[in-house]
């Protein structure tokens, strides 16, 4: 079936379920940006009866998926920038949810940073084979 117009996006932590971030958000712009969000709302999945998806804090924080978020709103992608403190966030989320799109830029900007250990850790889990070798 169709996706429903909005979703709550519910972010729990497996450890403390009473701690919880909750944030509507529009279901076409998840939909359109993800095949992964596309197939949980209107696949007859438990999200597209419920109207709610739970992120695991394993992905990121609730700021890490409003930065996420951000980047694929029509009226306000184009004034999100990439930078060295939000994109360790995004990267995470756009490769979770395959926004392909999305994860290039991110690899994009990691060139802008210094070479590190961690960015070499960072590059071998997202598949990002440039910034590898660069690492």
């Amino acid at each position: 079936g169709r996706p429903q117009k909005h979703a709550e996006i519910v972010r729990r932590d497996p450890a403390n379920e009473r701690e919880a971030h909750e944030r509507s958000v529009s279901s076409v712009v998840l939909c359109m940006a993800s095949p992964v969000f596309k197939a949980m709302l209107s696949a007859g999945m438990e999200e597209s009866r419920s109207r709610r998806i739970k992120v695991s804090r394993d992905i990121g924080t609730a700021r890490q998926f409003d930065d996420f978020y951000s980047c694929l709103l029509p009226a306000t992608a184009w004034t999100v920038s990439i930078h060295q403190e939000n994109v360790d966030g995004i990267l995470a989320f756009s490769d979770y949810y395959q926004v392909i799109p999305l994860k290039l830029e991110c690899d994009r900007a990691l060139r802008d940073f210094l070479p590190s250990v961690e960015r070499l850790v960072q590059a071998h889990k997202y598949g990002l084979s440039d910034q590898y070798k660069r690492c």
